[in-house]
């Protein structure tokens, strides 16, 4: 019998600055990792949202439970042609532990978003994946402070070593995955699936 390997170009799984704010999660400075936000302009939901699915279902490592939105209104055709119908929107994906994404893609946005990543008592910052994230953790004689407490005072800690998001050198990454026939950089057929049925 002959197989097939299959490696979905979901390329946000091998940038590494994304594996170490996954590694965050359950950090005793951190804490869980209650939500990612991610606002993106101009963009369809089929298209690059399938994109942000994966990326929230990898740095959860779960998949979501409940998922609702609403669309918006394209106001040209599609780029790939009038063929296509891949409408933006605005989407909340529950997860389980009361985890939950958060992404802003409408149709008629045009300005490039970011990501937020929020955590019980800190939160990454970044508003393009050319510029390092701001790491905001609460101050040692905050962390045992409640968590509605609006006041606990944060301090900026460094990300250091930061890789620019590149498109073609993930893509390069998946390629060398299917050749070595081990799925690091990109996604499973079953993990693309997952994302693409949010």
């Amino acid at each position: 019998a002959n197989t097939v390997q299959v490696v979905v170009n979901h390329n946000h799984r091998g940038w590494e600055p994304l594996g170490r704010i996954k590694s965050f999660d359950g950090d005793p400075r951190f804490g869980r990792l209650t939500s990612i936000i991610i606002t993106q302009g101009a963009g369809g939901l089929g298209n690059l949202g399938t994109h942000y699915f994966d990326l929230a279902n990898y740095v959860f490592g779960m998949d979501p439970e409940a998922v609702m939105g609403t669309g918006t209104q394209p106001e040209a055709d599609n780029p790939r042609g009038a063929q296509f119908q891949d409408i933006g929107g605005a989407v909340i994906v529950r997860y389980p532990q009361q985890r939950r994404m958060i992404l802003e893609i409408g149709d008629d946005t045009g300005v490039i978003g970011g990501y937020e990543f929020r955590f019980e008592r800190g939160r990454v910052v970044m508003p393009f994946v050319s510029e390092a994230p701001q790491v905001y953790v609460r101050k040692p004689d905050a962390q045992g402070m409640p968590k509605h407490f609006y006041g606990a005072a944060l301090e900026q800690i460094p990300f250091d070593d930061f890789t620019p998001g590149d498109v073609v050198a993930g893509t390069q990454k998946c390629l060398m995955d299917l050749l070595s026939g081990h799925v690091v950089h990109g996604a499973s057929l079953e993990q693309a699936t997952t994302a693409l049925e949010v």
